[in-house]
């Protein structure tokens, strides 16, 4: 099963549709990575490169992707992301292969 990166903003047309397609891979053991981004919106890297949000998320897609094509992920163990600029994320609750930071959103 190959890792899968997924993030999403606050305002993102289908952020639901995003948080329940990384439930639904992270269920049968799909090493799953979720990164929401507070206040953001579609497409906000590239209409916003220069905001912290803007450069957050690049800087996170970057080492995802180094240690998916790097590493080997045993299948039923997450895959953690790198903490957000500032401060580590807390998790609030882990399913299956899920990681869920504290800027996830309800």
């Amino acid at each position: 099963m190959s890792p899968t990166y997924l993030s999403h903003g606050q305002w993102e047309v289908g952020r639901d549709e995003i948080i329940e397609y990384a439930r639904r891979l992270a269920a049968p053991g799909v090493p799953t990575e979720l990164h929401p981004y507070p206040g953001a919106f579609h497409v906000f890297e590239v209409k916003a490169p220069a905001a912290q949000v803007g450069q957050a998320s690049p800087e996170a897609q970057v080492p995802a992707l180094r240690r998916a094509l790097t590493s080997r992920v045993r299948p039923g163990h997450a895959v953690h992301g790198a903490p957000p600029a500032g401060r580590p994320p807390k998790p609030l609750t882990t399913r299956g292969s899920l990681r869920l930071t504290d800027r996830q959103l309800t």
